[in-house]
């Protein structure tokens, strides 16, 4: 046997294990190999120990010049490779000394195979594990049975291409099925490699992604399988699928399907498979249909909750942020009809309600496109009186309706039709106006709630503000009118904000009068509902029982946050934020005897969460504000960065430069000295007054930057990204903002220094390498600067990201 074998190594930071990898391929026993390299733009040594091997003319380095992912280095390699023969490994893994002349000796003698895999041994942690793999079409279509080790003929190159580059993190797997359809494949049973689990080994780290990805792929290959192989049919992998197929429409909220799959299917398998589904996504819908095979598993679905909820604990906040709005994006519907929010995860329709007053929650976390999706939505299902129905779209509310004008006052000024639509809820609240100033609804029949309590008519205060908002632009004075008659008979009510119903309905009337200008009422309101705060921040649900109600926690808080306490509004948040299921949702209630949705997760538990975390961040920044400092050093060195990166935009003629969380413009004081032509902008979360006149300046956030497209030659973040939470968002705002060639310049703390120095609850410093790929993903030209002195220290404390557009 003499013929070459290729072997691809795409390593990206593989600096720890790659150096067992590369000797386990020079010590085979078969010696005619070559082995190319892919460098995927490592950023630690990795690349200095594949240069110690260079000397061996068998080993190929190919260095991408930006990190290009998996399967587009495996393509490069392959595109290199000579060989008759081909493989590739990874820079974690490792071969036993025999693998490839076992496999290619295979190969040459049973030419009716066009690939051959072998088993493998998997390396944990604390142990071993033999992996037998398996080329059964059975099994190959239930997952990788494949594995890790194998060797295939040039001729599957020829025959099928290379890699699917929009297939990361099953390339591998997609590649096998393409292969399986057309050639044949064989397995030997000796163990000849060595495959190593960890954390940072990209299946760990991406688990649910492969897990979909891999379905996908199921579902893409399974019909041209039986279309070939017709027996497939007839085999557990086909009967697995429509299983898999079913479970997935449970994931999606369709709990009726729980009594015919628990009819079925056997209960052991059932159970092995809504546990594999609650482990990934965390939807209680699972532990319902667990609970529903039977006694046995009602204990099991109670430890199996208990024993995720423990996981909870190492969530930082930002990730429990970022669950927050995975858990909205899955729960969004688009169907015919249009898009928005659901009601609950019991109840999938469209929340019209909730849907609208979604909206300003949206547009200030940056998401215009889905908030201008649900607006359409609503004007087009908007009654000819104005008012707007219930989910079913069966009875029409005053409540819900003033809810949705929150949204539609949004975009009154981008097209008449969503003036027209707003105008017209307005005049429908207003018609809905009793003699004495109160507003009425057509039907409170499904107003009733626990202990006999009743949703309070004042929440209608609740949906007035939008009425104020009109008249100030619109100059009508009808609204005005309502809004006062309104006001003028609630506000004799003593009892108005009497802590006797749920406490989410409560705060809405307490809101209300925030919102409509009534301070002192709100506040003194507020110091009886600080009664009943515990010390770990819960409130209860009603004055008198135990358990809490996660809304109406975050809509406390909020009230706070808005009145300026933030000491309470702190504690009610975190107990809150405490509570959030693994899926990034929350239940309506939480505690014993809990009935306001205790096992459903409701969609404005979301959006309270994200709009008190707004204002609390907003608060936090106006205290920042005076602890800023007003000067810089001229030596400093996070200042000569940015001259050095301003200078040659200003040689080359005008330049606009945007400073985003400006503060109070140390670093445009000095620059000015020196080039006082440039343009200056300045943004901050919060108004900072006493700024140079020379500086234009905006309230804003990196989420929704409010300039136009390509408005800037330079952007500037010193010290104000670690505040931004969603750095992929902002980002794609900088892009968007910045011109063709223009230079974002990010200066900020290494995340190797966050154990010396204190940090805010939702701050966030940065690994180099994890910003870097953030800013290529967002298409910027990257370059890292470490150890970025300040005020005469030099201890690696910042990092200074160039980006180019």
């Amino acid at each position: 046997m003499d013929k070459l074998i290729s072997i691809v190594l795409p390593t990206y930071n593989g600096s720890k294990f790659i150096k067992q990898s590369i000797e386990s391929i020079i010590k085979q026993s078969y010696k005619n190999w070559e082995l190319i390299i892919v460098n995927d733009a490592s950023t630690d040594n990795t690349l200095e120990i594949i240069e110690e091997f260079l000397q061996d003319s068998r080993i190929k380095l190919i260095s991408n010049s930006s990190n290009l992912k998996l399967p587009k280095s495996l393509n490069i390699g392959f595109k290199n490779a000579k060989g008759s023969y081909l493989t590739w490994t990874s820079d974690d893994n490792y071969y036993k000394e025999q693998a490839l002349e076992k496999m290619l000796q295979f190969l040459e003698e049973n030419q009716e195979f066009s690939m051959v895999c072998t088993n493998f041994t998997i390396l944990y942690k604390h142990k071993t594990k033999l992996n037998n793999t398996s080329v059964k079409l059975e099994d190959l279509l239930n997952g990788n049975s494949i594995g890790a080790c194998f060797l295939y003929r040039r001729e599957i190159l020829t025959s099928i291409g290379f890699y699917d580059e929009n297939k990361f993190l099953i390339e591998d797997y997609d590649y096998w099925l393409r292969i399986a359809l057309v050639k044949k494949i064989a397995k030997l049973e000796d163990n000849l490699y060595f495959y190593r689990v960890h954390q940072k080994s990209l299946g760990s780290k991406n688990e649910m992604l492969v897990f979909e990805r891999k379905k996908e792929a199921i579902r893409h290959y399974l019909p041209l399988f039986i279309e070939k192989f017709e027996y497939l049919k007839n085999t557990n992998c086909y009967k697995d699928f429509l299983l898999y197929e079913k479970i997935d429409a449970l994931n999606c909220g369709d709990d009726k399907i729980i009594k015919e799959l628990n009819e079925t299917y056997d209960s052991k398998k059932l159970y092995s498979m809504y546990k594999k589904y609650y482990k990934l996504y965390a939807n209680p819908l699972f532990l319902k249909a667990i609970r529903r095979l039977g006694f046995f598993y009602r204990i099991k679905a109670y430890k199996l909750k208990k024993k995720l909820e423990l996981k909870k604990i190492k969530l930082s906040n930002v990730d429990r942020f970022h669950l927050a709005f995975k858990w909205l994006e899955k729960n969004i519907i688009i169907n015919n009809d249009g898009t928005g929010v659901i009601v609950s995860t019991d109840k999938r329709l469209i929340y019209p309600e909730v849907s609208g007053y979604f909206i300003p929650t949206l547009l200030r976390w940056g998401e215009k496109e889905r908030a201008k999706q649900f607006v359409d939505y609503l004007i087009i299902i908007q009654n000819e009186n104005g008012s707007f129905n219930d989910s079913y779209g069966k009875c029409e509310y005053t409540f819900d309706t003033g809810q949705i004008l929150k949204g539609l006052w949004e975009f009154v000024d981008e097209n008449e039709k969503y003036k027209h639509a707003f105008l017209k809820g307005c005049d429908y609240i207003c018609s809905m106006q009793r003699n004495d100033g109160s507003i009425a609804t057509k039907d409170d029949s499904l107003w009733g709630l626990a202990y006999g309590k009743k949703v309070p008519e004042s929440i209608h205060l609740y949906c007035l503000e939008p009425l104020l908002k009109a008249t100030k632009r619109f100059k009508i004075d009808k609204y005005e009118l309502c809004v006062k008659r309104a006001l003028e008979f609630y506000l004799n009510d003593k009892n108005l904000t009497n802590f006797d119903t749920l406490s989410h309905f409560n705060a809405y009337i307490i809101e209300a009068l925030i919102d409509l200008g009534e301070i002192e009422r709100a506040k003194k309101a507020m110091e009886e509902i600080a009664k009943f705060q515990n010390e770990n921040g819960a409130i209860p649900a009603y004055s008198h029982v135990k358990f809490v109600c996660s809304t109406g926690l975050f809509q406390y808080a909020l009230c706070w946050y808005k009145l300026g306490i933030n000491d309470k509004a702190n504690k009610a948040f975190h107990y809150a934020l405490s509570l959030q299921n693994l899926s990034g949702g929350w239940y309506g209630s939480y505690g014993f005897n809990a009935n306001y949705f205790p096992e459903s997760e409701i969609s404005w538990a979301t959006k309270y969460f994200l709009d008190a975390l707004y204002f609390k961040l907003q608060n936090e920044a106006k205290e920042e504000n005076s602890s800023f400092l007003s000067s810089i050093r001229e030596d400093d060195g996070r200042y000569l960065e940015l001259v050095k990166q301003i200078k040659p935009l200003i040689d080359r003629g005008g330049v606009t430069m945007l400073d985003i969380g400006i503060g109070k413009a140390r670093y445009e004081k000095n620059l000015y000295k020196l080039y006082p032509q440039i343009k200056y902008y300045g943004l901050n979360f919060c108004y900072s007054d006493g700024l140079p006149e020379f500086i234009s300046m905006k309230e804003g956030s990196f989420l929704d930057l409010p300039y136009e497209d390509e408005s800037f030659d330079f952007v500037f973040a010193c010290e104000s990204l670690e505040h931004a939470i969603d750095i992929k968002k902002s980002l794609k705002q900088i892009y968007r903002v910045l011109k063709k060639d223009g230079i974002l310049l990010i200066i900020d703390k290494n995340i190797k220094k966050i154990k010396s120095l204190k940090i805010g609850d939702f701050e966030q410093y940065f690994d180099a390498d994890q910003l870097k790929t953030l800013m290529q993903e967002s298409h910027f030209e990257v370059e890292i600067k470490e150890n970025v002195p300040y005020e005469g220290k030099q201890n690696n404390l910042f990092i200074a990201w160039v980006g180019k557009k």
